[in-house]
C-alpha cells in the first residue's frame, strides 16, 4: 500500500467537520422556517383579532346610538360631573320605574 491512498485521521476530522456544519446548516434553516411560520401565523390571528374586537367596538356603539335614540322621548343622556348617566326629563313621568342610585 502506498502512503498516498492512506485516509488519514485529519481527513476524517475534515470531512465529519464539513458534514456537520452541513447538518447544523440544514437544521438552522428547518428551524428558521418554522420560526417565520409562526411568527407570520401569530401576526395573522393578532390582525383577525383586532379586526373583530373592531367590529364588536362598532356595533356595540351603533346599539348604544340605537338605545339612546329609542329612549330620547323620555329620557336625556347626561355624563358630567359624575351626574348619572341617563336622568328622566322633568317634565315627563316615566312609564318604567327610574334607574336605581348606586
Amino acid at each position: 500500500m502506498e502512503p498516498a491512498n492512506l485516509v488519514t485521521y485529519t481527513d476524517l476530522w475534515q470531512v465529519l467537520g464539513i458534514l456537520s456544519g452541513i447538518w447544523f446548516a440544514f437544521l438552522s434553516l428547518i428551524i428558521s422556517l418554522a420560526v417565520a411560520w409562526y411568527v407570520r401565523d401569530s401576526n395573522r390571528r393578532d390582525k383577525e383579532n383586532d379586526r373583530r374586537r373592531s367590529e364588536a367596538e362598532s356595533n356595540n356603539e351603533r346599539r348604544h346610538q340605537e338605545l339612546l335614540k329609542a329612549i330620547s322621548l323620555l329620557y336625556r343622556h347626561v355624563h358630567a360631573d359624575g351626574s348619572p348617566a341617563i336622568v328622566p326629563l322633568p317634565d315627563v313621568d316615566p312609564v318604567a320605574p327610574a334607574p336605581a342610585d348606586n
